[in-house]
C-alpha cells in the first residue's frame, strides 16, 4: 500500500481544509464500501438469489473506478464481480466510455432494441424523439460529473 502517506488536495470542495491524508480517506472509503456490499449481500439473500447468480455482479457507475472495489465486492459477496464498461458501441466520447456511463449507454442500447422489436417506424419519423431522449440522458449523466 505504498503512497498512503501522501495527502490529497480537497481545496475544490470548499472545505475548511485543503489537504486530507490519503490513509484517512482510504480508511473511511474502505469501511463504507465494505458496508455497502454487506447491504447488497443482505438484499441478495432477501430476494432468495444466493447461489442463483452464476455470472455474478456487474458494477456500473463511477464507483467502478474505485481502486480495489472488485476485490472487496468479491470478498463480501462471494461471487464473481466485474466492472461494466459500455460494449458494442462505437464513436463514444472519452467521458462516456468508462463505467460511470455504462448503465446509461446500456439503457440506450436496450431501449433501441425494444424500439426495433416494436412496430416498424421510419427513422425519419422518430429522429427528433431519439435525439431528445439521448440528449436528456447524456445531460443527466453529465450532471453527475464534477
Amino acid at each position: 500500500m505504498g503512497g498512503l502517506k501522501e495527502d490529497i488536495d480537497v481545496s475544490e470542495f470548499d472545505l475548511d481544509i485543503n489537504q486530507v491524508p490519503r490513509k484517512l480517506l482510504y480508511e473511511i472509503m474502505d469501511s463504507r464500501v465494505d458496508e455497502i456490499f454487506n447491504l447488497v449481500a443482505l438484499e441478495i439473500k432477501k430476494a432468495n438469489l444466493v447461489g442463483k447468480l452464476p455470472a455474478g455482479i456487474v458494477l456500473t457507475g463511477g464507483a467502478g473506478l474505485t481502486s480495489g472495489i472488485e476485490r472487496v465486492a468479491k470478498s463480501v459477496l462471494k461471487m464473481p464481480v466485474r466492472v461494466g464498461y459500455p460494449k458494442g458501441v462505437t464513436g463514444l466520447i472519452d467521458e462516456i466510455e468508462g463505467p460511470a456511463f455504462s448503465a446509461v449507454v446500456g439503457s440506450i442500447i436496450y431501449g433501441s432494441k425494444l424500439v426495433r422489436s416494436g412496430p416498424m417506424l421510419s427513422f425519419e419519423s422518430q429522429r427528433g424523439n431519439i435525439r431528445s431522449v439521448f440528449s436528456k440522458l447524456i445531460d443527466k449523466a453529465k450532471s453527475f460529473l464534477p
